[in-house]
């Protein structure tokens, strides 16, 4: 029974360890992560409103050639994802997320300079928000 305790108290540890380390990180990248969303969402604005969904993805992968840190990551999801809701709807992009599956569409689009992980977890909004259309129709 003192063992089963002991378990219970060290994954207990483990867990607010996690949060306590989850809370520094965001706390510690606040003002960053602010400053980076504005600026994507600047830039996603500009990109909708001269291009269409596939203008979106484009700048996407533009955007992600340097991007190494999560923080980056992040924010590069938001530029992809405020771009593609704001954007003219381009359906063949969609075609071709769905004739070849969202992950394997997304690596696919990466760039080789890029990190194919960090990419295809960015570009990785474009299947979701097919898939949201989808739905809507």
């Amino acid at each position: 029974m003192k063992v089963f305790f002991i378990i219970i108290g060290v994954i207990a540890l483990l867990v607010v360890s996690v949060i306590g380390a989850g809370w520094w990180w965001l706390s510690s990248n606040e003002e960053k992560i602010r400053q980076l969303s504005e600026e994507a969402a600047l830039h996603a604005t500009q990109v909708a409103q001269s291009g269409d969904s596939l203008a979106c993805v484009d700048a996407s992968k533009q955007r992600i050639i340097n991007c190494k840190e999560l923080v980056c990551q992040v924010t590069e999801r938001l530029f992809l994802e405020s771009c593609l809701d704001m954007a003219n709807y381009n359906a063949s992009m969609c075609d071709s997320v769905k004739n070849k599956g969202g992950t394997d569409w997304a690596l696919e689009q990466c760039p080789e300079s890029a990190g194919s992980q960090v990419c295809a977890v960015v570009l990785s909004a474009a299947p979701d928000f097919c898939s949201d259309k989808a739905k809507q129709n």
